[in-house]
C-alpha cells in the first residue's frame, strides 16, 4: 500500500482502526502534533553520544550481556506508563534500533521519542509497549556475535524479567532502520512486525563491478552511497558475508512474506535517502512482499514523527496477540 503524507501535521489516518478509546482523527493529531517538532531535532535525537540526559518521565533500567570475552551488548529497558500499577497486565515488546551516533539511551533522552509518547500511551491513543533499546555501538551494524546475543540472551532475559505478552515489533530510524532490516530479515521468526523510517540502505556494494557502480552512480549519484560502500568494505571482507546481511539481497531471496512491514521516507531527506528508500519499496513490491509505503512530502530526515507509524505498530501488535491467543485456543493462525 502506498500513501502520500502531504504535511507532518495533516497526514491521513485512513485504513487504521480507531484507537480503543474511540478518539477522533482530530484528537489523535492534536496529541501527536508535538511529535512534528522532532523532525527539526532529528540530528540531536539520533546523532547523540556520551552524556545523554535521560527523561525522568520514563521508568527505565540498564542491562548488559556478554557477547564475547571482549565485547558486551548493552541495552536499556523502558517501561510503559502504568506498568507498576497494573501488575496483571502484559505488554508487547518494541525493539528500538537507534540511529548513527546514538546509544541505548537515545529512546529515553529528554525531549526524545519515548518521552513524547508517554501521554499517548497514558490516554490509549497508542498501545503501550515495553521498549528494549540495544546498542552494538554508535555507528555499528549488527553482525553474528551481537545478533546472537540479542536473540539468545537479551530478548529471553527481557521475557523472563518483565511482563511481556509474546509479541515483538522492531522499529528503527536511519542507521537503526538498516539494523532493524538486517536483524529482522535474517531472523523473521522473532518478529511480528517491522517499521523502518528513512533506513540507511543502498542497493550497491564495494564488491560490484566497476560498470555496475558507474551505472548506479549515474542513476543515483555518489554521495552517501560511496561512504556506505567504503564502510561496508571495512566491516564485511567479501561479497558472501555482505550479501548475508544486505537487506536488498535478503528481500530478493525471500520466498515468503516475512512479517508486516512499514517503510517511510521524506522526499527532502538531507542524506539523499529518498530515491534509495523508494528503490527498497520497489524491490519489496517486485519480490511480492506486501508492505505499507508512506511517502512524506517535503519532509527531511526526521521521519519518526508520523502518527501513522505508531498507530500501525499498535495495530500490528494487537493483531499478532489475537493470532497468538487463537493458536493457544486451538484456532490456528500464525
Amino acid at each position: 500500500m502506498v500513501r502520500w503524507a502531504q504535511d507532518p501535521r495533516d497526514a491521513p489516518l485512513g485504513g487504521h482502526p480507531r484507537p480503543p478509546n474511540g478518539q477522533t482523527k482530530e484528537q489523535i493529531m492534536k496529541t501527536f502534533r508535538k511529535l512534528g517538532a522532532l523532525a527539526l531535532l532529528a540530528p540531536a535525537l539520533f546523532m547523540v553520544g556520551c552524556g545523554t540526559l535521560l527523561s525522568e518521565k520514563i521508568d527505565s533500567r540498564s542491562h548488559g550481556v556478554d557477547v564475547s570475552s571482549e565485547e558486551k551488548l548493552v541495552y536499556r529497558v523502558y517501561l510503559p506508563p502504568g506498568y507498576g500499577s497494573e501488575p496483571s497486565r502484559t505488554y508487547p515488546v518494541l525493539v528500538w534500533f537507534h540511529g548513527g551516533g546514538g546509544n541505548e539511551k537515545t529512546w529515553g533522552r529528554v525531549g526524545g521519542i519515548g518521552e513524547q509518547l508517554v501521554e499517548p500511551m497514558k490516554t490509549g491513543e497508542m498501545d503501550p509497549f515495553i521498549v528494549v533499546s540495544p546498542t552494538p555501538g554508535e555507528f555499528e551494524v549488527y553482525r553474528d556475535g551481537m545478533e546472537r546475543a540479542l536473540f539468545e540472551k537479551v530478548l529471553p532475559r527481557v521475557n523472563r524479567e518483565y511482563r511481556t505478552n509474546g509479541v515483538t515489533v522492531a522499529f528503527g530510524h536511519s542507521m537503526g532502520g538498516l539494523n532493524a532490516l538486517i536483524v529482522s530479515l535474517r531472523n523473521p521468526q522473532y518478529f511480528n512486525a517491522v517499521a523502518v523510517a528513512s533506513p540507511f540502505t543502498f542497493d550497491t556494494s564495494p564488491y560490484d563491478c566497476e560498470m555496475a557502480i558507474a551505472a548506479f552512480e549515474k542513476q543515483f549519484g555518489g554521495g552517501w552511497a560511496s561512504v556506505y560502500r567504503r564502510a561496508i568494505k571495512g566491516k564485511f571482507p567479501d561479497r558472501e558475508k555482505f550479501e548475508a546481511v544486505d537487506p536488498f539481497t535478503q528481500i530478493r531471496r525471500s520466498e515468503a512474506q516475512p512479517f508486516p512491514i512499514l517503510l517511510t521516507s521524506g522526499t527532502r531527506d538531507s542524506f539523499g535517502l529518498f530515491p534509495h528508500n523508494q528503490r527498497l519499496h520497489e524491490t519489496m513490491a517486485n519480490a511480492g512482499i506486501e508492505h505499507e509505503w508512506i511517502v512524506q512530502e517535503n519532509v527531511g530526515h526526521g521521519t519518526v514523527q508520523r502518527p501513522e507509524i505508531y498507530l500501525w505498530m499498535s495495530q500490528q501488535a494487537r493483531e499478532a496477540r489475537e493470532r497468538l491467543a487463537a493458536t493457544s485456543a486451538g484456532g490456528g493462525g500464525r
